[in-house]
């Protein structure tokens, strides 16, 4: 891990601790972070509080962004620096808060930081990528000893830009090899003018932190609201309970049909589970089969809204129906075979036993109103014995 802190005349470099997440949290809510990369907001305090823990997580790694808070000399966090990795190496990113910018923090910042990460990384060279109309990223670079290595149009935030990518390599020639487009991974943190005014982008490793958290809570809430109204709910309904604008769900889910996926694919992992749980514990067919249903029940909306829409689906999503009827039958072949031991269940195909237990669940739930397996529930399970009883006995 770097040696810190590091100090400079005005300012700190040290380590990141729970008890900035307040400051962090603030910071990115500031209005141009908010208009120019809105999807990478911490909306609650607890998002920043889980971002910092997987930065501190990181700390000492080869392979993850070191980001390291900067402080001001007796006062607040008003920022940090860090390293990320791409693909041609290490790439340096840094973001000051928007009241504090301008004041020559980022420049003073970057200097100590600079001689540090590259001892501690044993890095001979490491990159500055900024849009070429970016005069201000240019300038801090420039500052800072960076030379010009590239400048072309090259793909840059989901756009296509003019980029600048500067090399810091004190003591090599900086010969320019490679170029832009041998980036894979192009994570970084510049200062960006938008229509006159001087907003801050996050750096890679705190900015994917952000992106993670946002994408986990719209599909926590999407998963809330399928459970609540079925597997079409609106986009609409998921951005008001995840706490996001309608049009963020889209950043992180390019189509509606891939956010509902990743829902069924959740959804049914969790199901699944549940079932699976149920079979670990040998269980009196009649105990088992109030415990399917209580599962089933659980995630009535969604599964009733998979088998309505089974026709609207891709084949991705029959697999998992599939799947957990499978589930559900195959949990009920060690209860069977011992009630035919016994007597007390009629010698007929596995299948046809399965198909009856899946048919008369299937049949109960498409009616409206509350939960009908769990107003009806006994009448399932009498119903299904008496089907599969054997008179004889």
């Amino acid at each position: 891990m770097l040696k810190i802190p590091i100090e400079t005349a005005r300012l700190r470099i040290t380590a990141f601790d729970l008890g900035m997440a307040r400051s962090v949290w603030r910071h990115s809510l500031d209005e141009g972070n908010r208009e120019f990369m809105p999807d990478e907001v911490f909306e609650t305090l607890g998002e920043a509080r889980k971002a910092i823990a997987g930065l501190i997580a990181a700390y000492g790694s080869a392979r993850a962004p070191q980001v390291y808070p900067v402080v001001l000399k007796g006062g607040a966090q008003i920022g940090h620096v860090e390293a990320a990795p791409i693909a041609l190496g290490w790439e340096v990113g840094y973001h000051i808060a928007a009241e504090q910018a301008g004041k020559g923090y980022a420049t003073e910042a970057l200097q100590a930081f600079l001689p540090a990460i590259m001892g501690e990384l044993k890095l001979e060279r490491i990159y500055g990528i900024c849009r070429a109309d970016n005069t201000a990223s240019r300038r801090v670079l420039e500052k800072c000893g960076f030379e010009l290595e590239f400048e072309g149009s090259a793909p840059y935030h989901g756009g296509q830009w003019r980029i600048r990518r500067y090399v810091y390599a004190p003591g090599l020639d900086t010969d320019g090899k490679g170029s832009y487009n041998d980036l894979q991974v192009i994570d970084l943190q510049v200062i960006i003018t938008k229509g006159g005014k001087k907003t801050m982008a996050q750096p890679a490793g705190m900015r994917e932190s952000q992106k993670r958290a946002t994408r986990d809570r719209i599909l926590a809430a999407a998963k809330l609201v399928c459970l609540r109204q079925g597997l079409f709910a609106p986009a609409d309904e998921i951005a008001r309970e995840a706490g996001v604008a309608h049009g963020t769900i889209f950043v992180h889910f390019p189509t509606r049909e891939a956010l509902r996926q990743r829902v069924l694919e959740s959804l049914a992992e969790e199901m699944g589970a549940k079932l699976h749980q149920l079979a670990a514990a040998r269980r009196p067919l009649e105990e088992l089969l109030y415990a399917q249903i209580a599962v089933l029940e659980e995630y009535e909306p969604f599964y009733r809204g998979l088998l309505e829409g089974l026709a609207s689906l891709p084949e991705e999503a029959r697999g998992l129906l599939l799947g957990l009827q499978s589930t559900l039958s195959e949990h009920l072949r060690p209860a069977i075979e011992e009630g035919r031991k016994a007597g007390r269940v009629k010698e007929l195909p596995l299948a046809l036993l399965f198909n009856a237990w899946i048919g008369l669940l299937h049949a109960e739930l498409f009616a409206p109103g509350q939960s009908v397996l769990g107003r009806r529930k006994g009448e399932l399970v009498e119903g299904y014995l008496a089907l599969i009883a054997n008179e004889t006995n």
